[in-house]
């Protein structure tokens, strides 16, 4: 079975810090000002990221059966939990 692979980047054009949320794990990383965040999503089907914005806060759901890696300006953040196949 080959896995799909979507990744999504967050850069932080704001002045302040922006928190993304990766649901459904609630893993939340805080981007500074000018940082960015690779979210990669691998899973064994097609789905649609749901990403809902609000002002200080950016939230990016993954479908059923999903598994992610996150880098914060491309250092890998090595969170074991994200690989393990989302509910």
């Amino acid at each position: 079975m080959t896995d799909t692979t979507v990744k999504y980047v967050v850069i932080n054009h704001n002045p302040g810090p922006l928190t993304v949320i990766v649901e459904p794990w609630a893993e939340e990383v805080v981007l500074s000002p000018d940082s960015q965040l690779l979210l990669t999503v691998l899973c064994d089907r097609e789905g649609v990221l749901e990403v809902v914005p609000s002002p200080n806060f950016l939230t990016v759901w993954v479908w059923t059966g999903c598994r992610a890696m996150l880098a914060l300006n491309g250092q890998d953040l090595n969170l074991p939990w994200l690989l393990r196949p989302s509910p």
